[in-house]
């Protein structure tokens, strides 16, 4: 006589690979939130740094990028390589008014004078 679904079913080894498959499946919703958080963020009130600082002196250049470093208006002396660049599609512009508009980032590639490369936002284009 063939075993019928819920008897195989119920059996100690299938329920650990059910309860093995739940788990991954926990795990990787996790990351996905996760994921999904870091790459939504807003900024309350008035960006710090409104007028241009060295770019030198808020992050060293070649070394990765920290949350802490973001958000500010820097100045730098770059040869822009417009050969390099791309366009960023599901960005949120902050506005002066704390609200956000949906769009496209227009973004290049740049070099310092120390062959260090710099990816620059130049633009934001909120058409279709």
């Amino acid at each position: 006589m063939k075993p019928t679904f819920w008897q195989v079913a119920g059996k100690p080894k299938w329920l650990a690979g059910l309860a093995l498959a739940i788990l991954v499946a926990i795990v990787f919703s996790l990351f996905g939130n996760w994921q999904l958080s870091r790459s939504i963020r807003v900024i309350e009130g008035d960006l710090p740094g409104k007028v241009a600082t060295p770019i030198d002196q808020v992050a060293e250049l070649g070394k990765p990028f920290l949350e802490a470093q973001a958000d500010r208006l820097v100045s730098a002396n770059v040869f822009v390589n417009n050969t390099v660049c791309a366009v960023v599609e599901g960005r949120q512009q902050l506005l002066e008014d704390g609200s956000t508009k949906a769009g496209y980032w227009v973004v290049f590639d740049s070099i310092t004078s120390e062959q260090i490369h710099i990816v620059i936002a130049a633009a934001f284009y909120e058409g279709k």
